[in-house]
C-alpha cells in the first residue's frame, strides 16, 4: 500500500561556458542555490492553502514542510485529490451509508516528499511516497519546472529515477529471504467470500525457504538462465507487486521485482514497522524509513 520511489535531481547547466551539470548550490552561474530556491517555492504554495489548477480538476496542497538548512533536507506533505464526480461512501464493516461526496469535494490523500540537496554536488536525492500505487512525481515535477519558467530561462530541474540495484553495491549482494506478490486474478468464489468479511482485504501468495535458507542474492533473478530468474518469469505470468524481502549485514529492505521494474526504477515497499495512523504513515516513522533509504544511497 504504501511504497518510496528514489529520483536523483540535477540541472543541466553551463560550467565555465560549457554545458554540464553544477553544484546544486551554484546554479545558473552560481547565482542559485537549488536548497534556497525549492524552499522559497513550496513555502510560498504554503501560504496559498488549497491550489486548484483550471485546467485539471485535482486539488493540491502542500503542507508542514520542514526546511533544514544545515543538513540541507526539505521534507513534508504534499496532500491531492480528485474531485468532478459525486458518490456515495459506504461503512466498510457493515455496508450502510455513511456519506455523500459532491462533485465539489476532494479526497486529499497525503503523500510524503523529501529532498536532500547537497551543497555540493551536482545530484541530490528525491524520496516520493505512493499509496496504492498514486503518487505525485508529475505533480511535483511539474509545478517545480512552471517555477523554474518564471525565475531561471531555459532552465529546468531533471528528476530522473534513481535505480536502486545498480546505485548500490550492499543491496546487490543481499540475500533474497521471503517472496510475495499479489494474484493478478482470484478465483471468484474465493474474492466473494472474502469481500463479504472485508472490501478492503488483500489477497496474497507468500514464498519462504526453511530455517535458515534463502532464495540467492538479488543480483541472481537479473541473471538469464538462473533458477532465481526463471521464478521471476513464472511469477509474472499469474502476480503482481511482487517483492522481495532482503537481507544484508543485518539491514532489511523490501524492494518491487518484475521486468518492468527491475533495470529502469526502484519501488521501495513500506518496512513491517511503519506506523500508521488512521492508514497513513506517522511523521516520525515514514522520515526514519527516509533517512535509512538516503544512507544507502550515500547521498
Amino acid at each position: 500500500m504504501h511504497t518510496i520511489h528514489p529520483y536523483k535531481i540535477s540541472m543541466f547547466d553551463k560550467i565555465n561556458g560549457q554545458g554540464g551539470y553544477p553544484n546544486l548550490g551554484a546554479l545558473n552561474g552560481g547565482k542559485i542555490d537549488a536548497f534556497i530556491f525549492i524552499k522559497d517555492w513550496i513555502d510560498n504554495l504554503q501560504k496559498k492553502g488549497m491550489i486548484s489548477p483550471k485546467d485539471k480538476q485535482i486539488s493540491i496542497q502542500y503542507k508542514d514542510f520542514i526546511f533544514d538548512l544545515k543538513n540541507r533536507r526539505i521534507y513534508g506533505w504534499l496532500y491531492t485529490g480528485d474531485y468532478g464526480t459525486a458518490n456515495t461512501i459506504y461503512k466498510v464493516s457493515d455496508g450502510t451509508h455513511a456519506y455523500d461526496k459532491t462533485e465539489d469535494n476532494a479526497e486529499m490523500i497525503p503523500h510524503f516528499v523529501y529532498l536532500v540537496l547537497p551543497n555540493n554536488k551536482s545530484k541530490g536525492l528525491v524520496l516520493l511516497h505512493s499509496v496504492k500505487n498514486s503518487g505525485v512525481k508529475t505533480i511535483f515535477t511539474e509545478m517545480l519546472n512552471a517555477q523554474c519558467a518564471k525565475n531561471i530561462p531555459d532552465r529546468r530541474f531533471q528528476i530522473n529515477p534513481a535505480p536502486y540495484n545498480k546505485a548500490l553495491k550492499l543491496w546487490r549482494e543481499a540475500i533474497a529471504k521471503e517472496i510475495k506478490a499479489v494474484p493478478k486474478n482470484m478465483p471468484s468464489d474465493l474474492a466473494d467470500k472474502v469481500r463479504k468479511i472485508n472490501v478492503e482485504a488483500e489477497t496474497l501468495v507468500t514464498i519462504k525457504p526453511p530455517i535458515r535458507g534463502n532464495f540467492g542474492k538479488w543480483s541472481d533473478f537479473e541473471k538469464k538462465g538462473t533458477p532465481q530468474a526463471e521464478l521471476l518469469e513464472v511469477l509474472e505470468n499469474d502476480y503482481q507487486n511482487i517483492t522481495a524481502t532482503l537481507q544484508s549485514n543485518g539491514k532489511t529492505r523490501k524492494i518491487r521485482m518484475g521486468t518492468s521494474v527491475t533495470n529502469e526504477i526502484c519501488i521501495i515497499e513500506a518496512p513491517d514497522d511503519l506506523k500508521l495512523i488512521g492508514g497513513n504513515p506517522e511523521l516520525a516513522s515514514i522520515l526514519q524509513w527516509c533517512e535509512d533509504i538516503q544512507a544507502d544511497f550515500n547521498t
